[in-house]
C-alpha cells in the first residue's frame, strides 16, 4: 500500500469509517495478506480505500451463505474461485469473497 500499513493499521482504519465489524479479526489478518500479496504480484502499490474494500468484499460463513445474499447457485468454493476472488480465513470454514 502507498501507506506503508501493518495489520492493525488497516483494522483502525476500518474502526475510523465505523466499518470495525464488516469482517472477523481471522478475515482481517486474511485480507491483509492477500491484499500484500496481490501489490507484490502487480508490481504495485494501492491506496487503503476502507469504503472500496467493504463494498468489494464480504466474509461469509458458507458458500451456502454466499449463494444465498448473492442469488448465485455455486457448490463449493472451487467452483467460485473460478469466477470470484476467494480469500480462505483459516482456521474456519469462512471465506472472503469478491460481491458482485
Amino acid at each position: 500500500m502507498k501507506q506503508a500499513v501493518t495489520l492493525q493499521g488497516l483494522i483502525e482504519a476500518f474502526q475510523r469509517k465505523g466499518l470495525g465489524n464488516h469482517f472477523t479479526p481471522e478475515g482481517y489478518e486474511a485480507l491483509y495478506l492477500h491484499l500484500l500479496e496481490y501489490e507484490y504480484d502487480i508490481n504495485e502499490e494501492m491506496d487503503l480505500d476502507v469504503p472500496l474494500l467493504c463494498g468489494t468484499y464480504g466474509e461469509y460463513e458458507s458458500i451456502e451463505q454466499y449463494n444465498d445474499e448473492r442469488g448465485t447457485e455455486f457448490r463449493d468454493l472451487d467452483e467460485l474461485d473460478e469466477y470470484r476472488t476467494v480469500i480462505r480465513v483459516p482456521p474456519s470454514a469462512r471465506f472472503i469473497s469478491e460481491k458482485w
